[in-house]
């Protein structure tokens, strides 16, 4: 059975929106014997980020840029295989990443397009010069100098802020979350009173993951060198 809410005029979101998407109340994040007076958000340990890149963009030197598309994040991971492009091929805006950013596909999030900028992504590019960037669709979180926001990953993909992102997509042909939904979320104090543990769990991670991944390129490379 279909579930009604009544609202009024002064409950409409800003710009009197009207989408019932807006007002779903799956939206809204709870968390299980969760109760803090000051309550924490995302938006109070990370910033969005939104600075881009395109061909005609002025360069005060050369770079190359790695682009990173919304499929090459997946499951926390940075998975992409790129080689650097020179900025004219860049093509369309790209937004600029930092490590130790955190980013999250605004588009189909239950695709769990979400990763963490790690250190070890720029170091496979040895001694060239690249900047990492990403397609518009990420939403970019960095946090304040000196901050680790890495415990935000498994946040983000933890199944009460999946169902909440999930419903809070609009729109009709590709249907997206908004920034107000993901700066929005709230943060348990659990979290917070883990936040160091669980980010060092996830720069362990990363960090074993690049090492596997660094073996599975070398193995193929020697098979294709057999093949000489």
């Amino acid at each position: 059975m279909a579930r009604h809410v009544l609202l009024s005029h002064s409950q409409l979101s800003e710009g009197l929106i009207l989408s019932p998407e807006r007002y779903d109340p799956r939206r809204q994040v709870s968390f299980a014997n969760h109760r803090s007076r000051n309550q924490v958000h995302v938006s109070d340990v990370a910033t969005l980020k939104s600075s881009t890149v395109n061909r005609q963009t002025k360069a005060e030197k050369d770079i190359m840029y790695v682009v990173l598309d919304a499929c090459d994040a997946k499951e926390g991971f940075l998975i992409a295989r790129k080689r650097p492009i020179l900025q004219s091929q860049i093509g369309s805006s790209k937004k600029i990443l930092k490590p130790g950013d955190v980013i999250i596909s605004r588009l189909r999030p239950y695709l769990r397009q979400v990763a963490y900028i790690d250190e070890q992504f720029f170091e496979q590019f040895g001694s060239e010069e690249v900047e990492v960037v990403g397609s518009t669709e990420f939403f970019v979180l960095r946090a304040e100098q000196g901050s680790d926001i890495a415990y935000l990953v498994p946040f983000l993909l933890s199944k009460a802020v999946q169902v909440a992102l999930g419903a809070s997509q609009e729109g009709g042909h590709h249907p997206r979350f908004n920034k107000e939904t993901l700066l929005g979320l709230p943060l348990p104090d659990k979290i917070r009173n883990q936040e160091a543990a669980i980010s060092k769990d996830i720069h362990d991670a990363i960090r074993h993951y690049r090492e596997s991944d660094m073996l599975m390129s070398s193995a193929l490379l020697e098979t294709e060198a057999m093949f000489c």
